[in-house]
């Protein structure tokens, strides 16, 4: 009888923790994007392989688009595009690719980098899943042994 207590708690424990770490899976990754224009405000959200990007403070009517990139905030570095929107009146954009984020991507080496027209208006390493990518510069890994 003892023992038919103790299966109980194990499986009991085992939902719990199943139960919990999905819980934590249905929470958005949010990490904010390093702005190089002024008063501009931009951060994007990770949940499963959705990415939702979010700027404010762009010129009203600004087209805006973003990228996944290998190692640098540039276009000749662009792996994946990451969609776009057109800045309302006041200034905010805000979307939602989904199905682009891969663990490939989320390694510490990849950036989410945000344009409007030429210019490159905001840029961040995108998050590793491990969590555990050291940063330098724009969020980089550090390739310094």
């Amino acid at each position: 009888m003892r023992d038919k207590w103790v299966i109980v708690a194990v499986v009991a424990t085992l939902l719990a923790v199943a139960g919990a770490a999905a819980h934590a899976d249905s929470r958005p990754q949010r990490f904010e994007l390093q702005a190089n224009a002024p008063r501009l405000g931009a951060s994007a959200s990770i949940l499963g392989s959705e990415l939702t990007v979010s700027i404010d403070g762009a010129a009203a009517g600004a087209h805006l688009e973003a990228a996944m990139a290998r190692l640098a905030c540039t276009r000749s570095s662009v792996v994946r595009a990451a969609g776009g929107a057109t800045a309302d009146a006041a200034g905010h954009a805000r979307w939602t690719a989904s199905g682009l984020l891969t663990h490939g991507l989320r390694d510490g080496r990849h950036v989410l980098a945000v344009w409007s027209g030429a210019r490159m208006v905001a840029c961040s390493a995108i998050p590793s899943d491990d969590g555990n990518a050291p940063s330098g510069r724009w969020g980089l890994r550090s390739f310094v042994d």
